[in-house]
């Protein structure tokens, strides 16, 4: 697991009004007060107007909030590259957008689709997480071509009605795919994966997969997705050694991986746990001992938006998609609700949408980003406010109890859960935000330790004033922030130079 793991990571990011808008919602924005405001760095503001309800602020914390001038340049560097980056190191990770009906959330991961296919343009100022990503995919793969074998997979999916569809199938509409969840192993039946080489390849299976989705006009949105994607990429890393002097290709991969899985299906223990050409993998190697294959991958799930059924204007099959939508969003809420409460049972099986997403949210190694787009008006403000008290579980979610595995760090992860359904007492929220660097000694014995603790006594806040026991708790939480500085991970600190200097590459 890499240093500095943060299992969980949320960001908002503010959709700005839309002047040339066709539907009837977002016409009806350009004379709209705004609702959401960018408060801080971390801090969101939302102003509830509407008429019927007095006029009340609410303030929002997530490890980053965006407003509607934010590049998309922008939103990939500071949520997406280190995501990118751990999946290189072996972890399995997950980018999900969340929001209602025309909120952005299919801008923000895929961008606008390029016609061109010359390298020059394929990276635009529109361009989404996905492009992004497996171009610093194949980037790490170039700089490395003399040390390792890296082959890069792609499949997409979408679920529609729910049912999962092949988007790049060989048929002339996709096609369905049997899937299967047994004892925690998601398999696929005949799914077709695509080997990557060149960012080219990744354009042309981007513009095959987002043209054969379902779309339909909604009154929230011109272009509405009716159907939740998936798009991942896999990744194959194996040392050139003697007994490896050539690669394979992405298929036979895919089948050492798939003969994994059913040996863990069998009850088969992993052959290699770990190896010092990859000491960071969260999963079990591929392959021999003398030459062994490290796999990982990064989904990017652009969920279908959320709607009210007396706000759609939609009959037909459109109101059928409507309600499979929300039935799978409600069962993606019951499991993130279940991992927040820290339950024993969590209901991955209800809808085809959670038994996809079933790795991405069981397994303590594995990190998943919520980004939660939102509507900037008061016209929104209920569903924008939905959204965000979403946003708030996801943040708080415990690892899955029977993922199995434990270590220091996912002490913290689980510890900074509990201290954020304390948020009313920190003063600085950041400061919480960045305990997750260091590991748990360092740091429970100074803040949890004393089970009488008088900042979380109910009758201390009656007999003190708000503003001591704020200053109480920052205090607290400083004291522990400086005594876990001297521990600081030699190696976080190398990563975040690393980050910075590609930072800096990518703006020459």
């Amino acid at each position: 697991m890499p240093p500095g793991f943060n299992r969980v990571t949320v960001g908002v990011r503010v959709r700005p009004k839309l002047d040339d808008a066709v539907n009837v919602l977002q016409r009806s924005e350009r004379y709209e007060p705004m609702a959401c405001s960018r408060y801080s760095d971390t801090t969101l503001r939302v102003w509830d107007g509407r008429p019927a309800i007095d006029s009340r602020s609410f303030f929002f914390s997530y490890d980053a909030v965006f407003d509607e001038d934010t590049l998309q340049e922008e939103i990939y560097d500071e949520l997406a590259m280190g995501v990118v980056d751990d999946v290189l190191r072996g972890t399995n990770s997950t980018i999900l957008t969340y929001g209602q009906t025309g909120s952005g959330k299919t801008h923000t991961v895929l961008g606008r689709v390029q016609k061109s296919s010359t390298e020059n343009d394929i990276i635009t100022s529109d361009t989404g997480i996905l492009l992004r990503a497996l171009q610093d995919i194949l980037h790490h793969a170039e700089i490395n071509k003399n040390k390792f074998h890296i082959v890069v997979g792609l499949s997409a999916v979408e679920i529609y009605l729910d049912e999962v569809r092949d988007l790049l199938s060989d048929e002339q509409q996709p096609t369905a795919v049997q899937m299967s969840l047994v004892r925690d192993v998601v398999r696929f039946g005949k799914l077709t994966y695509v080997s990557i080489r060149c960012l080219e390849d990744g354009l042309r299976v981007f513009q095959r997969a987002t043209a054969r989705r379902m779309q339909r006009m909604t009154s929230a949105n011109d272009t509405s997705s009716r159907s939740h994607a998936v798009f991942t990429i896999e990744v194959f890393q194996q040392p050139i050694t003697s007994s490896s002097a050539q690669p394979l290709d992405l298929l036979k991969y895919i089948s050492m991986r798939e003969a994994a899985q059913l040996a863990q299906l069998e009850g088969k223990a992993p052959r290699m746990h770990s190896n010092p050409t990859f000491p960071m993998a969260s999963q079990p190697l591929l392959g021999e001992e003398c030459s062994p294959v490290m796999h990982s991958k990064l989904s990017l799930v652009d969920l279908a938006g959320s709607e009210k059924v007396r706000n759609a204007s939609v009959k037909g099959d459109g109101f059928d998609e409507l309600k499979k939508i929300n039935s799978s969003l409600s069962a993606l809420g019951n499991v993130v609700h279940s991992l927040y409460e820290g339950s024993r049972h969590i209901p991955y099986r209800d809808s085809k949408l959670t038994t996809v997403l079933r790795d991405s949210f069981a397994a303590a190694s594995a990190r998943v980003v919520l980004i939660v787009n939102v509507s900037p008006t008061t016209l929104t403000v209920e569903e924008t406010l939905s959204s965000l008290y979403f946003a708030d579980k996801v943040k708080a979610m415990k690892p899955d109890p029977h993922s199995g595995g434990s270590d220091e760090n996912d002490m913290v992860c689980e510890y900074l859960s509990l201290l954020r359904k304390y948020e009313a007492l920190i003063a600085d929220v950041h400061i919480a935000g960045e305990l997750h660097m260091f590991t748990a000694p360092q740091i429970i014995p100074l803040v949890a330790d004393d089970q009488y603790n008088v900042l979380y006594d109910p009758a201390f806040h009656l007999r003190r004033p708000e503003c001591e026991t704020r200053r109480m708790a920052a205090s607290m939480m400083c004291e522990a922030f400086k005594a876990s500085a001297s521990g600081k991970n030699q190696s976080l600190v190398e990563q975040q130079q690393m980050e910075a200097e590609r930072r800096l590459l990518r703006k020459k």
